[in-house]
């Protein structure tokens, strides 16, 4: 049984190194930029001479975009780490969407606008898997909780930088923040090394960040599914209820005026207090699975109160957000506990490919809102929402408990 004392000395030794601090400013950089598009959505588009439906229309089809880029570039930065590297996924990952930032600065239409979020969302769909594949291999068992907690908590931490410069800056200026701020991350990065985990996987004959590895064995397509459908309610929240919030509360009825930014900034603070609850209770309990099951429960639980109480104050909506911001922060030791369920010669694939897939998610969200929409708005978020959550659950089910376990296996080529 682990003691406090050693929980603790795990965490503070998991936090206090160099490639989890390095990686999560990277994140920082990559959340930073993400987010941007839904906080400075009504300000860019307005500028641009959209307004009313003309404006939501276009901020879903740049989103759908943005998303789109982060599908194909976690497929391509996934399985460049496996093959070549974790470091170099990371170097060529952020000069993409550093350079797709600093575009995104210049556009003076709604094309120009997808187009440039598409490549920004390119580069930064290799932060992520990568960041949480070089953390799990280079950190031991104990401490690889703690070093993907503070990764994740520092990458949250930009959404909130992001949501200060929404309040103050001019939209533009803004990605041109966070271009620049990329090429300079780029100097800290000299100082990464390479997963050892990786250079033994090496060793072995088989193949390296194969898609086909991954599908001729029934067992991970099934944990590769359950994984992508766990990792959906974080995305449902963020990218309809906290990203649509205006228009969400004009169905309810409220009548103060509602800032995006404002909602993201406050939402994803709870995402890091919720983000160190759960790495602590998975510590504490020795066990992803009950950590994750315990913080996806109580998401579940949230939002269906937030559906069936239907308020109309906007201090309640913001206490209901808060509260999923908290409890979905389970995303943090998910992502671990996905990265430990498949072999290092295609950890890196999968570690890319699934948040993003599931990211990917919010097309298929939008496209379902906008049509709904038409009939309720308030019907549309409760519909899309219980599939998600269902989803998430029977995915949660299908996964098994991998906490301490050692990562330097690989998955074979040919399955018997």
């Amino acid at each position: 049984m682990t003691t406090k004392k050693g929980i603790k000395e795990n965490m503070l030794g998991g936090m206090l190194n160099l490639t989890v601090i390095v990686a999560g400013l990277g994140y920082m950089v990559d959340l930073f930029d993400l987010t941007l598009f839904n906080m400075l959505r009504v300000k860019s588009l307005s500028e641009l001479g959209l307004e009313g439906h003309d404006l939501t229309d276009a901020g879903l089809f740049i989103v759908n975009w943005q998303m789109a880029g982060l599908l194909l570039g976690a497929c391509f930065w996934g399985v460049l780490a496996d093959k070549i590297g974790r470091k170099p996924g990371l170097f060529a990952s952020i000069i993409v969407y550093s350079l797709g930032s600093l575009a995104t600065a210049m556009v003076q239409n709604v094309d120009m606008y997808a187009f440039a979020r598409f490549i920004t969302a390119i580069g930064l769909a290799g932060e992520l898997g990568a960041g949480i594949t070089l953390i799990s291999e280079k950190l031991s068992a104990e401490k690889r909780g703690a070093g993907v907690m503070l990764f994740i908590s520092m990458g949250f931490l930009g959404v909130v930088l992001a949501g200060l410069g929404a309040e103050f800056l001019y939209w533009r200026h803004l990605y041109v923040i966070g271009g620049v701020c990329g090429l300079l991350l780029l100097l800290c990065r000299m100082s990464i090394t390479e997963s050892g985990v990786y250079g033994e996987g090496l060793k072995h004959k088989v193949a390296r960040g194969s898609f086909m590895t991954l599908i001729r064995n029934k067992e991970n397509v099934k944990k590769y599914l359950a994984a992508l459908f766990m990792m959906a309610p974080p995305i449902f929240v963020a990218q309809i209820l906290w990203a649509l919030s205006p228009e969400i509360g004009r169905a309810l009825g409220i009548a103060d005026e509602i800032k995006v930014n404002v909602v993201l900034l406050s939402c994803f603070t709870m995402v890091i207090f919720g983000d160190i609850a759960v790495c602590l209770l998975s510590e504490k309990l020795r066990s992803r699975s009950r950590a994750v099951a315990w913080f996806l429960l109580a998401g579940t639980t949230t939002f269906a109160l937030f559906v069936a109480v239907a308020t109309t104050s906007l201090t309640a909506m913001f206490v209901f957000y808060g509260l999923m911001g908290f409890f979905l922060a389970y995303w943090v030791v998910g992502g671990v506990w996905i990265a430990e369920q498949f072999g290092t010669n295609i950890r890196a694939t999968v570690s890319t490919t699934v948040p993003n897939f599931a990211r990917a998610f919010a097309i298929p969200m939008n496209l379902a809102f906008a049509y709904l929409k038409t009939y309720d708005v308030l019907m549309a978020v409760t519909v899309i929402g219980v599939v998600v959550f269902l989803l998430a659950l029977i995915g949660w089910s299908a996964l098994k408990e991998t906490y301490g376990r050692d990562l330097g296996f690989v998955e074979p080529d040919i399955i018997p």
